[in-house]
């Protein structure tokens, strides 16, 4: 009885504690990792505004104010929390917050720029290659398309498709030749995709009856 009572205990004090409450809440916070900085980033700057703690790390209020060193505390303890054992080992000589995720955003923005370029150059460089349909070369242009809308690199569904009949091979320049002279004005990638395999299906139908 007297477990329960220490246990019914707790829980009342946790509902009645709201930096428990918090505490407990941001236990969820997603790490930091090769592939999620962008989430990352969002939610902290989340937590941290409701928190009332954004000021601190954004370097608006500085020390060395009593009630900034608790804030600031506050917000390396966050922002410690979320990171993973590869990220953690960049911020342990920071000595505030600020300096924590400064150093985490340059890290992070510096490695999306080299992303960035390299999914964009592997977006101009891709082709069709021998032994491809439609089916999959239009899966591995949007595996990179897909890429590129993960860095916040923005592609007109214009570009898209110009990209898709430049790369045709020989057996589609009937289809090219028409698509330039008649291409609707409004068009969407899964159009094109689906006239491409209707396309395709015609060209296999002919070859069986040759």
């Amino acid at each position: 009885l007297r477990q329960r009572a220490r246990g019914n205990t707790e829980q009342i004090l946790i509902l009645l504690n709201p930096e428990i409450v918090n505490m407990e809440s941001e236990k969820v916070l997603i790490q930091l990792n090769g592939e999620n900085y962008s989430r990352w980033k969002f939610e902290i700057e989340a937590v941290l505004e409701a928190r009332d703690c954004l000021d601190v790390v954004s370097g608006e209020t500085t020390c060395p104010q009593k009630a900034w060193k608790k804030r600031d505390a506050l917000v390396r303890s966050i922002i410690s929390r979320s990171l993973d054992d590869f990220h953690h080992a960049f911020i342990r000589s920071c000595k505030t917050s600020k300096e924590m995720m400064n150093c985490i955003v340059r890290i992070k923005e510096q490695a999306t720029v080299s992303s960035k370029l390299l999914v964009s150059s592997e977006f101009h460089a891709y082709t069709w290659k021998p032994g491809m349909n439609v089916a999959s070369f239009i899966a591995g242009l949007n595996v990179i398309v897909n890429k590129m809308q993960s860095l916040q690199i923005e592609l007109d569904d214009e570009i898209i498709i110009g990209k898709v009949i430049q790369c045709l091979p020989s057996d589609f320049d009937s289809f090219r030749q028409s698509w330039r002279l008649s291409a609707p004005k409004t068009v969407t990638l899964s159009d094109l995709t689906s006239q491409l395999l209707a396309c395709e299906s015609d060209q296999l139908c002919r070859s069986m009856q040759a």
